[in-house]
């Protein structure tokens, strides 16, 4: 039957691009297509289906079409859906993991990939310790640059790991009024620990100073040198010294100058 033409035997086959086949010249009518390699499948007594895995190949339409397969040059997996077999270049790259596909996939070429460092564990780290995680570049090159950021008032961060966090709460411009207002000093003793901002007076005013606000400050106009104590700086010393007497202050408040 293979010697056949037309719609038997090898006209059949031919006209798919297949060989034909006859087990057994006895029997009639068991002649068979056959697809051609790479193909895979055969049919009886007529054209068959023909599939082919376009990953494992080689062929044009193939990942591979002769000069080394496309996903495996770019180090990532290959995927020819099995349901389409016989779809001729629909195979596709796959990101190897913990890479992810960047944009629409691309068909029969290799993928365009990221890496999100964060989401592959770089989250994990900061989040443990209070702070958010940063990758600005998801370059599949580009590793080793996600970095941990402070949160809050906080504005430090570092690269690959947890970072110190630190922020001078008089940077704040509600805090530095408070103090500034009062006319004292806005000093942050710990700049890793919040709230611990306080008013500090101002020279010649002394004073402890108060944590979240202003300070009661003192002037003591007998003992401070300024422009309207005893001592105004000039170099003659104290006016009450030079005579020959003691300086006595009745009010040491700063709203209370030259008493």
């Amino acid at each position: 039957w293979c010697d056949k033409t037309g719609s038997n035997g090898a006209g059949a086959c031919a006209a798919a691009n297949q060989t034909c086949e006859d087990g057994n010249h006895v029997v009639e009518k068991d002649w068979r297509c056959v697809c051609a390699s790479p193909y895979a499948g055969s049919a009886a007594m007529g054209a068959a289906t023909c599939t082919v895995d376009e990953c494992t190949a080689t062929c044009a339409h193939c990942a591979d079409s002769g000069s080394g397969n496309v996903c495996g040059a770019a180090q990532q997996g290959c995927v020819d859906p099995a349901a389409d077999r016989a779809v001729a270049g629909n195979w596709y790259c796959e990101c190897a993991p913990p890479q992810t596909l960047k944009g629409a996939r691309q068909v029969a070429a290799a993928a365009e990939c990221e890496l999100d460092e964060c989401a592959a564990g770089g989250q994990a780290t900061c989040v443990a310790a209070g702070q958010s995680c940063v990758d600005e570049d998801k370059g599949v090159g580009a590793v080793g640059g996600w970095k941990c950021v402070c949160d809050g008032g906080f504005k430090t961060e570092a690269v690959g790991g947890p970072a110190v966090c630190e922020a001078d709460e008089c940077h704040d411009a509600a805090n530095a009024a408070a103090c500034a207002d009062a006319g004292q000093d806005c000093v942050d003793t710990n700049a890793t620990t919040d709230y611990t901002w306080e008013c500090r007076c101002r020279h010649p005013t002394t004073g402890a100073g108060v944590k979240g606000g202003p300070a009661t400050c003192a002037l003591d106009e007998c003992n401070a040198t300024c422009a309207h104590c005893a001592n105004t700086g000039g170099g003659s010393g104290s006016v009450c010294a030079a005579a020959g007497q003691e300086c006595y202050e009745p009010d040491s408040a700063v709203a209370s100058p030259g008493d």
